[in-house]
């Protein structure tokens, strides 16, 4: 087994709410009636700061790596479970993308740039990801 911890960068923190602000004061400066303007600046910011909270303790902060292929993950809200299913978006030496299904239903986003990591422990995700096997699944596939 091994144990992958994954950092969370600054600019991973902060691009949501820059990205709320910009937009908010774009929407301050519009041309529409100002109890309108009022009223999308305060929708914006309700579900911009519910989006960037559930981004936050949603995303995934450490992995474990099984020896048979398997995946473990705790999320950075404390929930650990199995990794039940793996969907790559984009398997790079500079990005790894992939959204990860747990046991328990939920499903986080992984997305690890090069520079987040040691080189040998981006290719080792990279590698596990790649040869996920589901808990269930048998080694060989029989064919019929």
């Amino acid at each position: 087994m091994y144990t992958l911890d994954l950092p969370y960068l600054w600019w991973q923190r902060y691009a949501a709410p820059v990205l709320v602000l910009v937009l908010g004061i774009l929407l301050l400066t519009s041309p529409i009636n100002v109890p309108w303007r009022l009223a999308l600046v305060g929708l914006l910011l309700v579900v911009g700061i519910f989006l960037w909270r559930a981004q936050l303790m949603g995303r995934p902060r450490r992995l474990v790596l099984g020896a048979n292929g398997q995946l473990r993950c705790r999320q950075a809200n404390g929930v650990g479970a199995d990794v039940s299913e793996v969907l790559i978006g984009v398997a790079h030496p500079r990005l790894l993308s992939a959204r990860l299904t747990l046991a328990n239903g939920r499903r986080c986003d992984l997305w690890v740039p090069g520079s987040a990591l040691s080189a040998g422990d981006h290719r080792i995700l990279r590698a596990s990801l790649l040869g996920f096997r589901r808990p269930e699944q048998p080694d060989s596939v029989a064919c019929d």
